[in-house]
């Protein structure tokens, strides 16, 4: 049996009704829809499919997400992402290359730890914002 860590109760997650409410003050207020994420990623916990149904759901219309705004709603979304090993998954899914490459190395020695890789060596640098 292997041990998946996960947020202190289930009920932590974020269920259908916040999701929606969530996709819907996106489509209400288009240009704060990043501060929206930013904010509801503050005491709030993911799965995948969640992450992705956000995306797809403020990409459609005419007032689509710039590739600086994925970038952003994925940078807040995936630390809070409870499932393991998705983050290249994701990227892939919203991200050109050069831009995934770019979410990768921000995140610096956390990647592996999103990865799903708990039990490993890590350097921390207390100048990076993920390492503090």
């Amino acid at each position: 049996l292997f041990y998946v860590p996960m947020p202190q109760a289930e009920t932590m997650l974020a269920n259908r009704t916040q999701i929606n409410a969530i996709e819907a003050w996106c489509k209400a207020q288009p240009s704060m829809r990043v501060e929206i994420i930013g904010i509801f990623a503050i005491d709030g916990w993911v799965l995948s499919h969640q992450v992705q149904e956000l995306i797809e759901s403020m990409n459609e219309g005419a007032s689509r997400l710039s590739e600086e705004e994925v970038i952003a709603v994925l940078t807040h979304l995936i630390p809070i992402c409870v499932d393991e090993g998705v983050l290249e998954h994701l990227l892939e899914s919203f991200l050109g290359h050069k831009a995934m490459q770019k979410v990768i190395n921000s995140y610096g020695d956390l990647y592996p730890t999103l990865q799903g890789s708990y039990c490993a060596h890590y350097r921390l640098d207390m100048s990076k914002q993920w390492d503090r």
